[in-house]
């Protein structure tokens, strides 16, 4: 078996390698007595590294329930947790 080798040769151009990253952003709590956040969006260093990698890489904010898609410019495109989830 050739995962990258399509079963019907018309197909073959439609194959392709998908590179990027994807990593939670915490919702935050309570440690040692102190509220404790995190930022939900993408972050300068994540932007950075898809910079650098060229690619579109994933964020998912666990306190807003937000699945974010950037590149090393910024967000390109935003949608709700439960969306991202369902996707098929």
């Amino acid at each position: 078996m050739q995962p990258m080798k399509a079963a019907n040769r018309k197909d073959q151009l439609r194959v392709v390698t998908l590179q990027g990253l994807y990593h939670v952003h915490p919702a935050g709590g309570v440690l040692q007595g102190q509220r404790r956040t995190f930022t939900q969006k993408p972050s300068g260093p994540d932007l950075d590294g898809a910079a650098a990698a060229g690619t579109i890489d994933i964020v998912v904010g666990a306190g807003n329930s937000q699945v974010f898609f950037h590149d090393g410019t910024g967000v390109i495109a935003k949608m709700p947790l439960k969306t991202f989830r369902n996707l098929k």
